[in-house]
């Protein structure tokens, strides 16, 4: 359960508090673009500011994000992070094939597509997609696996992993994730790198 909070109220003047530098990694939900004012405030942000690294992660409701608003942020979007229900909302229904999705991105966006125990599947243009594989676990809870995937994925780009390495690690922190009852389940760095051996 949600529960909307300072996050739905964000404006254009708050974000002109922050000091942005060129280094900096950024993650957008699908529920801040969802908010009447944040949403625009997220999308007016970037069209001035491009942080070293855009990762969206559009979320279970991304039907109801406003058509106009998604397209802004994609068309700038680095890595979008995803899972099998809401490609198909976005109109795509095979994640190992070529995704249309990769066409509303920038020449060097990726598409990463989770398919749970499977792992994740990566889609850049000009290459075959890749699937990176998960590991083995026994499910407790699968609540905030995709989240934690996401900020793993963001922060191993932001450590310098190239975005395969990247993807990998995240699929580390998804498995190790759903080992856990609760939505606040990420893994350490500690237990991420005693995963991967």
């Amino acid at each position: 359960m949600t529960s909307p909070g300072v996050e739905q109220t964000l404006t254009d003047a708050d974000f002109g508090l922050i000091d942005w530098t060129g280094g900096d990694s950024l993650y957008v939900s699908g529920y801040d673009l969802l908010y009447p004012e944040t949403g625009p405030a997220v999308a007016a942000l970037l069209d001035r500011y491009r942080p070293a690294t855009l990762l969206v992660d559009p979320g279970p409701l991304v039907a109801e994000v406003p058509a106009d608003l998604l397209d802004r942020v994609l068309a700038v979007t680095d890595v979008l992070s995803l899972n099998e229900r809401e490609l198909r909302i976005l109109g795509e229904d095979d994640t190992g094939g070529r995704l249309r999705l990769l066409d509303r991105l920038p020449e060097t966006g990726a598409v990463v597509a989770r398919v749970g125990a499977e792992g994740a599947w990566l889609h850049r243009r000009g290459r075959a997609p890749e699937l990176i594989p998960s590991l083995p676990v026994t499910v407790v809870d699968s609540t905030g696996a995709g989240d934690a995937h996401a900020g793993a994925l963001l922060a191993g780009l932001a450590g310098g992993l190239e975005l395969p390495e990247a993807v990998r690690l995240a699929n580390a922190a998804g498995a190790l994730a759903v080992t856990r009852a609760g939505s606040a389940t990420g893994p350490t760095s500690a237990e991420l790198a005693a995963a991967l051996g």
